[in-house]
């Protein structure tokens, strides 16, 4: 897929009904670079029932998550439905990052990523009245220097000349320049 960004791209449909036009969704597919580059497409209002068979609301090289309306439980035999249609080379594991406790003894509040380990999480008091903790997410990387030693690499020498080695190495002390120094911004405005 050329679209590559690091947000999915998302098309929101109201289909009023599905049935009927699967032809034309794939033709959308085919066709039409927003739905073509899509990575989810969220459709509400599909008017499926569970006797729909799942290719009516599945286009190749998606997968759909469907909730039909149950008209045993809503009393209406017609409207509703939501499905959400994930590109399957837009599918990826997914990473649950807060492992510490959000509410009294419980995880509950949940924060998941696709770089494995990329934050770590603690939690800190509740927000005024608040039942649930405020969560805090950092980094959990860190810099090539501080998790490796410094690593001292060799350029070949040229003809005639020593080989020459380079050292990475933390910086040694700073030192600011001298009081009369510093007053030349306050000196020249």
């Amino acid at each position: 897929m050329k679209n590559k960004l690091p947000l999915p791209t998302c098309l929101l449909i109201n289909a009023r009904s599905l049935r009927g036009k699967t032809d034309e969704l794939t033709a959308n597919l085919r066709h039409l670079h927003e739905y073509r580059t899509a990575c989810v497409m969220a459709i509400t209002e599909t008017w499926l029932d569970s006797q729909a068979p799942s290719s009516q609301a599945e286009p190749a090289g998606f997968t759909a998550y469907r909730m039909d309306r149950d008209s045993s439980v809503t009393g209406k035999s017609r409207g509703g439905g939501v499905c959400l249609l994930i590109r399957d080379e837009c599918l990826r594991t997914y990473y649950q990052y807060v492992k510490c406790h959000t509410r009294k003894n419980k995880i509950l509040d949940m924060c998941y990523g696709t770089v494995k380990g990329a934050y770590s999480a603690s939690s800190l008091p509740p927000l005024g009245a608040s039942d649930h903790n405020v969560v805090y997410l950092r980094p959990a990387y860190q810099r090539l220097l501080k998790r490796e030693k410094p690593q001292v690499k060799t350029v070949l020498a040229t003809e005639g000349y020593a080989p020459v080695t380079t050292a990475i190495r933390e910086a040694g002390e700073f030192y600011f320049a001298e009081d009369y120094c510093r007053q030349y911004p306050s000196a020249y405005p």
